[in-house]
């Protein structure tokens, strides 16, 4: 019986195993005539494209064109390519002109109205520069001038250098005028703050900083805004209890006039 049981597995076994190289048989098969169309495919449109590009030429060849016909006669011209010139080569606008004026000249004119500048890693915190970048903020350029050299701050100075600099870029490579720019932004940024031993009493030692900050300066093309007349009200000397008695009935009229009394 045991010998019966093994027999038949054993065949169970054969069969199985024939069935399925049947199947890896067929399979392959299958895939090797999929790869025998795709390349005979292949093959037949490349020849297809061969025999159109010899029926052009020899169409060209017995048509020639009328001897008498300008476009016949026309010879095909190839232009060089040429790199253009550098941005550093090409002459700055006249300090008179604007960007209208030589928006299609041999300068950078673009469609931008800004200019800007950056200085980074420029010694000194970010809230000390801020402390001057606070008053430019909105300042034409010659008033913003005006102001770093008459502040009493060290880093007005560093400032200064960058404002010449953003100028500079506006009226060179984009050709603003320099009477119309303002300063429309003026930030600072937090630098490198590199990490220093500081010596203390007894011996001991703690650690600090020493900032560094990126200031970046943009200048900006525009109208100067008409300038307002100052109105001064002068008031005479009025004793302390007028004035307060003034006051109470100008509250009174207001209340008077909302209906509330």
């Amino acid at each position: 019986g045991c010998r019966a049981s093994t027999a038949g597995i054993e065949r169970d076994a054969v069969s199985s195993s024939i069935a399925n190289a049947r199947d890896m048989t067929r399979t392959w098969s299958v895939l090797h005539a999929t790869r025998e169309f795709a390349r005979v495919s292949d093959a037949s449109m490349r020849a297809a494209g061969d025999d159109a590009g010899r029926k052009g030429s020899g169409a060209g060849d017995e048509d020639p064109g009328d001897p008498g016909d300008p476009a016949s006669d026309a010879v095909t011209t190839v232009v060089p390519d040429v790199a253009q010139p550098s941005p550093l080569m090409r002459a700055p606008a006249p300090r008179g002109m604007t960007r209208a004026d030589f928006g299609t000249g041999l300068t950078d004119a673009g469609g931008e109205r800004v200019a800007r500048a950056v200085l980074r890693q420029a010694k000194g915190s970010p809230k000390k520069f801020n402390d001057v970048l606070r008053v430019i903020r909105g300042c034409s350029v010659s008033d913003a001038l005006v102001q770093c050299a008459l502040s009493p701050k060290k880093y007005a100075e560093v400032v200064r250098k960058v404002i010449l600099s953003a100028a500079a870029n506006a009226t060179n490579n984009h050709d603003l005028d320099r009477d119309k720019l303002f300063v429309a932004e003026a930030v600072v940024g937090k630098g490198t703050f590199l990490p220093r031993v500081s010596i203390h009493g007894r011996g001991r030692a703690g650690k600090m900083h020493r900032p560094r900050s990126h200031v970046t300066i943009v200048v900006e093309e525009r109208e100067a805004p008409p300038k307002k007349s100052r109105s001064v009200n002068i008031r005479e000397a009025e004793a302390p209890w007028k004035k307060h008695r003034r006051r109470a009935m100008q509250k009174y009229n207001i209340a008077a006039e909302a209906g509330l009394v």
